[in-house]
């Protein structure tokens, strides 16, 4: 169970183990995957990009429908936030107004809780404070609470329909949350499903997209939150994407080089920056933010993301050749993990034979 809005909601996960499916003639065939978020002229965003070893290639987008849908619900929340500031300042007002010296009334509705600088510091008392308050669950409260008393009609009428209003846009803002999240994971999971279906191992940048830099500095030097850059990738929610690979593929992206299921992670490092181009050591240039089509300095043109995709592949055949030639993982006869009492001995030997043949040349010098 968990509060979805004004409301509770209740979830059953079911897990049905199915049987192995039958390995395939293309199921060896690797695919690299690169994971981010890119604006489009067409108002679309680009989240992924992936080339196969067979030389296929795409790119996953989100449309400019999705992210309308995805963003929607911030605007139904701001428009909260203004519905709550206008019936603030009215509601204090017609308080102001209208309590008046009521010995009738009770304490909490006394009118130096709601005057400035006259404010009484008890917290039992419902409204004081009112002035500052910035939740609308509080004014909810507030109207819940409310008794009726003559001459109220105003506030009370004014009160309630605001609490209604603001109710229909809660559930409203959850509800398009709720639906426009879950049809960017129907689309990743899709996307997930048809590469596992056409190749059989899955590779990604050995990198967390959380620790991406969501500051920009000032013209004074500070430090500053990238509103727009984090807001781009709240929209694109790369963690996701390799969630959906990683179930599609079996197994989790491990940062070792014994992998887990199908899915493997490799270095990130100048993947954007070198050319992919076989026996070509030439370097992209140019600002990879103004121009998705990059130029090597040998000549060659590549869209960016592709060429980073590239570099992925390649780099996942050597560490493959290498792995194969160790025995690795990915070998008919993995090497077993050398344990930690294992390495301390090997070790230990290992300095005996130095110091003994050092003895051994010391001696030999002095003769």
């Amino acid at each position: 169970m968990r509060l979805d809005g004004p409301r509770e909601r209740w979830e059953a996960l079911v897990t049905v183990r199915e049987a192995a499916a039958e390995q395939r003639h293309g199921d060896q065939i690797a695919v690299a995957v690169d994971v981010g978020w890119r604006a489009l002229p067409d108002g679309s965003m680009r989240v992924a990009y992936w080339r196969g070893e067979d030389g296929e290639h795409g790119a996953l987008e989100l449309s400019s429908y999705d992210l309308a849908g995805l963003t929607k619900s911030d605007g139904l929340r701001s428009q909260r936030d203004k519905n709550l500031e206008a019936m603030r300042a009215w509601l204090c007002d017609q308080l102001r107004d209208w309590l008046g010296e009521r010995p009738e009334l009770p304490e909490w509705l006394r009118r130096d809780t709601v005057r400035r600088g006259e404010q009484t510091p008890s917290s039992a008392q419902a409204i004081a404070y009112i002035a500052q308050w910035r939740s609308q669950a509080r004014f909810a409260a507030l109207q819940r609470r409310w008794q009726r008393f003559d001459g109220d009609d105003a506030i009370y009428a004014g009160l309630s329909w605001w609490r209604y209003r603001d109710h229909h846009l809660w559930e409203y803002e959850a509800g398009q949350r709720r639906g426009s999240q879950a049809h960017r994971l129907d689309i990743y999971r899709c996307f997930a499903h048809r590469l596992a279906e056409r190749y059989g191992h899955v590779v990604i940048e050995k990198f967390d997209k959380r620790s991406t830099r969501t500051t920009k500095a000032t013209e004074d030097g500070a430090q500053t939150e990238n509103v727009e850059l984090h807001h781009a990738q709240n929209l694109a929610a790369p963690s996701i994407l390799i969630g959906a690979l990683a179930n599609a593929y079996g197994g989790v992206f491990d940062a070792q080089k014994r992998p887990l299921g199908r899915a493997y992670a490799v270095k990130c490092e100048r993947t954007t920056i070198e050319c992919g181009e076989a026996d070509c050591d030439g370097v992209l240039y140019g600002d990879p933010a103004d121009d998705i089509m990059q130029r090597c300095t040998r000549g060659h043109v590549w869209d960016q993301d592709e060429n980073a995709c590239k570099n992925l592949l390649r780099r996942f055949c050597e560490r493959s050749r290498d792995d194969k030639t160790a025995g690795g993982a990915r070998g008919d006869k993995p090497v077993k993990p050398e344990a930690r009492y294992e390495r301390s001995r090997r070790k230990r030997a290992e300095r005996d034979a130095r110091q003994e043949a050092a003895r051994k040349a010391d001696g030999n010098g002095a003769e």
